[in-house]
């Protein structure tokens, strides 16, 4: 009983949070991964996609071994560019959260 009633708020959890994401400017897909980097939920671009998935969680385990400046220093969110587009990625509550983007840089006038 005690699980299943965890299970259930779990998932609301998840589907509240996907819920936001979809709301983000210029966002055309998501992924909610679990700490083993499961595809919890998705959409748009990014729905059901498994490989961006493993790439992201492996790239995540490369970052996370590699040292900041200050010991007690740690990375809240990380972003990849490429020319058109990125990924917004943050970990909280043990899920990773990825935020595909559309990227329009601004011209820079000297």
């Amino acid at each position: 009983m005690a699980i299943s009633l965890i299970k259930s708020i779990f998932t609301n959890l998840t589907r509240m949070a996907a819920l936001n994401m979809d709301k983000i400017p210029g966002s055309v897909g998501y992924q909610i991964l679990n700490e083993e980097g499961a595809i919890l939920s998705s959409f748009g671009e990014l729905e059901y996609d498994e490989v961006t998935a493993n790439r992201i969680y492996r790239f995540l385990h490369i970052a996370c071994k590699m040292p900041l400046a200050e010991r007690k220093d740690y990375w809240k969110r990380i972003m990849v560019l490429w020319e058109d587009f990125m990924y917004v990625i943050t970990v909280s509550n043990r899920k990773i959260y990825v935020c595909k983007r559309i990227y329009q840089p601004e011209a820079v006038n000297v």
